[in-house]
């Protein structure tokens, strides 16, 4: 059974509930439904891929679908007897965070800063084109945990655009009757000088599912990082994000969305830290409530008081379908430095009833109407 460690910060973890991780015995996926997956779902993955693409079934790497540009150099973590070069330097960086100790949910067997698959870009590759990451998990009838634990290294004046797809499909059961499934997704990101990282993640696992991320950022001088988060599927979604710019010249853009119904649980959870001068931040985040769906929004900014010239802007907008959905923002700025341009803000509201009223008016179905603003509502964040 896998059990979750619950040292955390309550404060930080006010909205979401831990406890029904442990009321289900949560196992690993065996060889055998490995091997299953693989044989069925073999023609989809394989409809799917293109050039540059890294397949992932069930947490694990699968060299065979794999098919990446020869410039991107891949290391397994079982397969090395020593610490790579890329690996002693990522992890020599995030063993001094305070924030990997503030994540929420490390499970045991992953409670060390090692991955167990790491991308490195040497210096100044710059791949064209975007590189295609399919991670699929399985559902059954008995609860399943997954665990993936990925880095991604960027060397100097390295250049990389990333899609992350996170899928679910079901195996020795139908999918309205497949237990839940617990995915913990530990992600790290090492952007060194100049380099530059354009990152989408798509999370459309099943209604079933469990799915925990920690997401660590760590840029260089003149780095710059786009992150566009999409939340569809799952039960319980709880997305962390520590975006730590730690040279002169940094940027970032941090994008969410979420869009829940029935009684989907999102949270996201984001913490900036300026600890260089002269970096400039943005974070935009947006959700679509409907039927007794939840969301929640914590977002933090801190300025290092030894900073000057920094800018940051964080924002939520939340939108809600009924009067029994619910959200809880809480977006934070804790500036120790006065050399500073700081703000931050949030909204929650339902659909306009003028514009409604206007395109009723012009003969556009009412449900049709309402299907337009929030396409709206979603566009900012969906094409970025």
């Amino acid at each position: 059974m896998i059990e979750a460690d619950y040292n955390i910060q309550q404060d930080n973890y006010r909205w979401t509930d831990l406890k029904h991780l442990n009321k289900a015995d949560f196992v690993a996926p065996t060889v055998a439904v490995q091997e299953k997956l693989l044989a069925e779902k073999l023609p989809l993955l394989q409809s799917q891929l293109a050039e540059n693409s890294l397949v992932l079934l069930n947490g694990k790497f699968c060299k065979n679908l794999s098919n990446l540009d020869r410039r991107i150099v891949i290391w397994e973590k079982n397969q090395q007897p020593a610490a790579t070069p890329a690996e002693i330097q990522i992890k020599a960086q995030l063993s001094q965070l305070d924030y990997y100790k503030q994540a929420s949910l490390i499970v045991q067997e992953n409670r060390e800063v090692v991955s167990d698959l790491v991308l490195y870009l040497p210096e100044q590759v710059q791949i064209e084109g975007r590189v295609k990451l399919i991670a699929l998990n399985t559902t059954s009838a008995q609860p399943r945990y997954t665990s993936v634990s990925l880095a991604i290294v960027l060397a100097k004046q390295a250049k990389l655009e990333l899609e992350e797809n996170l899928l679910t499909e079901s195996v020795e059961v139908n999918p309205l009757s497949a237990a839940p499934y617990w995915n913990n997704l530990i992600c790290h990101y090492y952007l060194a000088e100049a380099a530059s990282l354009k990152l989408k993640r798509l999370q459309n696992e099943t209604k079933t599912a469990l799915h925990f991320s920690s997401s660590f950022f760590y840029q260089k001088a003149n780095s710059i990082l786009q992150f566009t988060l999409l939340n569809y599927g799952g039960a319980t979604v709880r997305n962390e994000i520590f975006n730590i710019l730690d040279g002169p010249g940094a940027e970032s853009k941090i994008y969410g969305l979420s869009v829940a119904e029935a009684k989907q649980h999102f949270d996201n959870f984001l913490c900036v830290d300026h600890r260089a001068s002269h970096c400039s931040s943005y974070q935009r985040f947006k959700g679509v409530y409907a039927d007794t769906s939840v969301g929640a929004f914590q977002g933090s900014i801190t300025v290092r008081a030894e900073t000057q010239g920094n800018t940051a802007n964080q924002s939520c907008a939340n939108l809600l379908l009924s009067k029994t959905a619910r959200v809880n923002v809480l977006p934070q700025l804790k500036i120790w430095s006065k050399d500073v341009k700081c703000n931050h803000g949030a909204t929650v509201g339902y659909l306009n009833e003028e514009e409604i009223f206007y395109m009723c008016s012009r003969g556009i179905p009412l449900k049709v109407a309402q299907e337009l603003q929030v396409e709206a509502f979603k566009n900012e964040i969906e094409h970025k």
